[in-house]
C-alpha cells in the first residue's frame, strides 16, 4: 500500500464520516500478530469556555492499543461501538478504520484511521530516519499536488518530537456536502516503526475539535510483550512420582 493509497483511504474516511454513506467492514482480527484492545476504565477530558465560567466540552476516552507485527500503538480514544475494519498490505502500511464512536451514549461524528508502516523490500537497507522522512515527503506530495489542492487545504505541516522521537503533524480542511471537515494526522516513529493516526471530524463539533490535540498527544509506540507459553513449570502444576 503506497502513500497514494493512504491518501485514498483518507478520502474513504471522509466519505465514511458523511451520514449518507455506509461500508461493509471486516471485524477485529484477534490474532497474535494483530489485535485491538480498549481499556474498561475511562478518562474524562474537559475544556472550559473562553470566559472560564463554564465547561465548553467533555469527552470520555479510554486507553486503546493497536497490536501489529510485534509493535503496539497506544492512545486515548472514545469508546467505539463497532469493530475496526482491517486493511492488510504486504507492500505498505496495514490500516485500521472505524467510523463508529460514542461519548457517554451520544454518537460522535468521528472517523479514526491508524496505519502501521513496514519497510518494503527496497527500504530494508534504509535507516528509520530515511524511511520516516520519505514517508512524510510522499504524504505531503500526495496532498499538495495541484489536482489535490482543489480538494484539501493544508492548515498545518509541522515537525515535532513525541516520546523523544521524530513525529510530524498534518492538519487538512475540506468542505464536503456543505459540511466543514478536518483531517488531523500525526506520523510517529521509534527506532523500528512508523505509525500514522488520522482523526476525521466536523470542524464545528467542539467535542472532538477541542480535544484532537489531546488525543494525538497521547499516542505512543512500544514493543509488543508476548506472554510465555503455559506449561507445568509455569502454571504451578504439581507432578507426583
Amino acid at each position: 500500500m503506497s502513500i497514494k493509497t493512504i491518501y485514498a483511504l483518507t478520502i474513504c474516511a471522509v466519505l465514511l464520516f458523511m451520514p449518507t454513506v455506509s461500508a461493509e467492514m471486516k471485524p477485529d482480527m484477534d490474532t497474535a500478530e494483530l489485535r485491538i484492545e480498549q481499556d474498561t476504565d475511562s478518562i474524562l477530558l474537559a475544556t472550559s469556555a473562553e470566559d472560564g465560567a463554564a465547561l465548553r466540552s467533555l469527552l470520555r476516552v479510554k486507553e486503546t492499543k493497536f497490536h501489529h507485527n510485534d509493535a503496539v500503538l497506544t492512545m486515548n480514544l472514545p469508546q467505539y461501538t463497532q469493530p475496526f475494519s482491517y486493511h492488510p498490505s504486504y507492500t505498505g502500511p496495514t490500516t485500521f478504520i472505524n467510523p463508529s464512536f460514542q461519548n457517554d451514549g451520544a454518537l460522535l461524528l468521528l472517523v479514526v484511521m491508524v496505519s502501521h508502516f513496514l519497510p518494503s523490500s527496497a527500504e530494508r537497507e534504509a535507516t528509520i530516519e530515511q524511511r520516516f522522512n520519505a514517508t512524510i515527503a510522499g504524504f505531503r506530495d500526495s496532498v499538495t499536488a495541484p489536482e489535490k489542492a482543489r480538494v484539501w487545504e493544508v492548515r498545518r505541516d509541522e515537525s515535532l518530537i513525541q516520546s523523544g522521537n521524530p513525529a510530524h503533524r498534518f492538519s487538512m480542511y475540506m468542505r464536503k456536502n456543505g459540511r466543514d471537515v478536518i483531517a488531523d494526522g500525526l506520523f510517529l516513529s521509534d527506532k523500528d516503526n512508523i505509525w500514522l493516526v488520522q482523526l476525521v471530524y466536523d470542524a464545528h463539533d467542539n467535542t472532538i475539535a477541542d480535544h484532537a490535540d489531546d488525543l494525538l498527544a497521547s499516542a505512543k509506540i512500544s514493543t509488543d510483550i508476548k506472554e510465555p507459553p503455559t506449561s507445568a513449570a509455569h502454571s504451578g502444576a504439581i507432578s507426583h512420582p
